[in-house]
């Protein structure tokens, strides 16, 4: 006997109805496919055409992203000076930080700039509109003004590279690393991936070279130094090193090398490694996380690596003899890459020096320097 409906015809309807005022209801586009090659071509054209690299290319997909994202991926041929405005309304409610909120909108710029000129564009988008992705004078001035942010002390550094207790290789290596971070103000990425024989243990020189794998900004090749700010942290570099060769790692070895990874037999978790093996970490992320870890550990304060390059300029002004004489000299621009907030860093050290007043710049030799003689002064 055939089941017969409890749904009455008029229940139907309304149930149709209901479904179809849903389906009527419009959604943000998600997705736009004209737009998705246009972002292809554009990176085509900085990787080959402008030469940029991966890291570079990347920046301008994110800020890409942003735009579709107050665009809710509208066609890039919609884009006029209204839209201009309102994106930059739109990324100041972000809460993002002056640079990046500057460099999103430097990034859009050169966007709708090189897509002014494509085919299919060049009528829809005018280059006037394309001047208004542009941040006020104001602005420009606040980014170019040195800002002196919250950096750790040498102390600081001092009681987290004591609180780790060398019981283990990971151990040796971790204390040694931050160590490093502090003398040298290298950059986390560049000693992620740093080999054993850039480092001569004698001279205590630094060759940051991309040729062997080194990842610096802009891949520039930077003789740099490991100063003697404190003569304890120089020791657990150097013994660190010489711990290295012994173990029979090789100069194209990693300086710091990373975890290994061990799993007891029968289990598959992995459990806390002891050890390190011959390979490089793959950028500074992992040197972020192991300070942080470590501070964490000891209950102390977490400053980013990059924080350290700020400290290894202000112990070098406040050692020196004068701010001028180590821009001069250009000891802290080799291992630091001198940047606009130096000029902040040194106003600060000089008034902090009592009766300290600005001198005539005096170069002086290597071997009567108190920051990179043999003898620490």
């Amino acid at each position: 006997m055939p089941i017969r409906s409890r749904v009455q015809p008029r229940t139907l309807v309304r149930c149709y109805q209901r479904n179809e005022s849903e389906c009527s209801k419009e959604k943000p586009m998600q997705y736009n496919s004209q737009n998705e090659q246009m972002k292809r071509k554009y990176e085509q054209y900085l990787t080959h055409s402008q030469g940029l690299g991966s890291d570079s290319v990347k920046v301008a997909r994110r800020a890409l992203a942003k735009y579709d994202e107050f665009s809710k991926h509208a066609d890039y041929k919609t884009f006029n000076a209204q839209k201009a405005i309102d994106f930059k309304e739109y990324l100041r409610e972000q809460g993002l930080a002056k640079t990046t909120h500057a460099n999103c909108i430097k990034q859009m710029n050169k966007f709708f700039e090189w897509l002014a000129v494509q085919p299919g564009y060049r009528s829809k988008i005018k280059r006037d509109a394309v001047d208004y992705l542009n941040i006020s004078h104001k602005e420009k001035q606040l980014l170019r003004t040195g800002r002196v942010e919250h950096t750790p002390t040498l102390e600081n550094v001092r009681k987290l590279v004591e609180s780790i207790q060398p019981i283990t290789e990971v151990d040796q290596r971790d204390r040694a690393l931050i160590s490093f971070l502090c003398l040298t103000g290298m950059r986390d990425s560049a000693v992620a991936t740093l080999p054993l024989k850039a480092f001569d243990a004698n001279t205590l020189l630094i060759d940051q070279n991309p040729d062997d794998g080194v990842k610096t900004k802009f891949s520039k090749h930077i003789y740099s130094k490991m100063f003697r700010f404190d003569a304890q942290m120089v020791r657990y570099v150097l013994d660190w090193v010489t711990y290295l060769y012994k173990r029979g790692f090789s100069g194209a070895d990693p300086m710091f090398p990373r975890s290994k990874n061990r799993k007891e037999e029968g289990n598959l978790s992995f459990q806390d490694a002891q050890e390190v093996e011959p390979v490089f970490w793959r950028d500074g992320t992992s040197v972020q996380r192991l300070v942080k870890q470590r501070s964490e550990t000891a209950g102390l304060e977490y400053f980013h690596p990059h924080l350290y390059r700020h400290l290894a300029i202000q112990l070098a002004l406040s050692k020196a003899r004068s701010g001028e004489e180590i821009k001069a000299r250009r000891y802290i621009a080799l291992s630091c890459q001198i940047t606009d907030w130096v000029g902040a860093i040194a106003t600060r050290v000089q008034t902090e020096r009592s009766g300290c007043k600005p001198t005539t710049v005096r170069y002086v030799g290597e071997d009567e320097h108190p920051l990179i003689g043999n003898s620490s002064r």
